[in-house]
């Protein structure tokens, strides 16, 4: 199962969109809806690169999920658990 067009929605809130690099509270350069690898202070971005990111961001997510739960979820459930991992992280495992 993957994120669907509300939960992308709903994490796009939380995140909110920045096309200039910025240090997060967390101490970590983040740019667009919150990526985070390979940014760098002076970096800046496109509206369509942002998107693209947060979309290899979730891909990444989904494939966690789907690698860890191994119960039948819900697509509320889905959402919800992708927006988790997106914010707390953990999708590299």
């Amino acid at each position: 199962m993957n994120i669907s067009g509300n939960g992308k929605n709903l994490i796009k809130q939380f995140e909110e969109l920045s096309l200039k690099a910025y240090f997060c509270p967390t101490g970590v350069w983040t740019i667009g809806y919150g990526h985070t690898l390979n940014v760098k202070r002076m970096d800046f971005i496109s509206e369509q690169e942002a998107d693209c990111l947060f979309m290899q961001d979730l891909y990444k997510v989904e494939q966690s999920i789907k690698k860890l739960v191994k119960v039948p979820l819900t697509q509320n459930q889905c959402d919800a658990l992708c927006s988790f991992i997106f914010n707390v992280g953990g999708w590299g495992i």
